[in-house]
């Protein structure tokens, strides 16, 4: 099984450079132009059709605000994917706190996925950004993808919360950006306590970053998951359309 998960940074077109960022801060209000937007997420549906993934997990797309020159990613990718085997869902990061926020309403993580997996949102008890999605392979094997917040206190409380509802599972895989500021020591304790493994696939985002110059060693995307799952394959894809690398996962579940 092959699972690809991908920050995509709502398809901006920002390189991660923190002067990018004071070059173009418009984008993160008004978008890029049509071009530049369209051309990334042609590049990261020409990588899935590289890869040929079975499993797809989207952090930050856009699901219609003023910033997207589409009708919304997840609609714009349905109708231009060529690989029609794949189904789509979409789910708000923010919860039913997202329709009092124009802009929030409409910014998601989204799963494409091959097979017949049951698709489900869980949205954790605090937090503004609160969303995990599960993809339920079978009945003792889960693969959830996260983006969890800035606040160190506010990511263990929702980690704490998702390895409690991963205790049911026999196996399970979580991917996605856990923005560890602090480094995988933040989340150590809680990975012994629920008997969990991290992949640590070093830095994700270009060394230009400022964040490394303000924190020790910050972990962003990462795959956490039980010792008892057969990872082939973890590394970082050199494909660059926003910020993040993408990260490609092998498993023999």
């Amino acid at each position: 099984m092959k699972i690809l998960s991908w920050n995509v940074g709502y398809f901006l077109g920002y390189n991660g450079s923190t002067l990018d960022y004071l070059k173009k801060p418009y984008r993160a209000i008004l978008g890029c132009n049509q071009e530049l937007e369209h051309g990334k997420i042609d590049e990261a549906l020409n990588l899935i059709e590289e890869e040929e993934p079975d499993l797809v997990a989207f952090q930050e797309v856009d699901e219609g605000s003023i910033r997207t020159r589409t009708p919304g990613h997840t609609k714009k990718i349905r109708k231009d994917f060529s690989l029609r085997d794949y189904s789509c869902k979409s789910y708000n990061k923010y919860g039913n706190k997202a329709n009092k926020i124009p802009l929030l309403r409409h910014l998601s993580n989204s799963v494409l996925f091959k097979h017949n997996w049951e698709v489900r949102p869980h949205y954790f008890s605090k937090g503004l950004k609160n969303l995990a999605i599960e993809v339920n392979i079978d009945e003792s094997f889960s693969v959830f993808t996260v983006h969890l917040p800035l606040s160190s206190n506010m990511r263990r409380e929702q980690l704490k919360e998702l390895f409690y509802l991963t205790k049911r599972l026999n196996k399970v895989a979580i991917i996605g950006d856990f923005n560890l500021l602090g480094g995988l020591e933040e989340i150590e304790d809680l990975l012994t306590e629920f008997n969990l493994q991290a992949r640590d696939p070093k830095k994700t985002i270009p060394e230009a970053n400022l964040d490394r110059y303000i924190f020790n060693e910050p972990r962003y995307d990462l795959l956490i998951h039980s010792p008892n799952l057969d990872v082939s394959r973890y590394e970082q894809l050199p494909k660059r359309v926003s910020d993040h690398n993408a990260l490609i996962t092998e498993i023999n579940p």
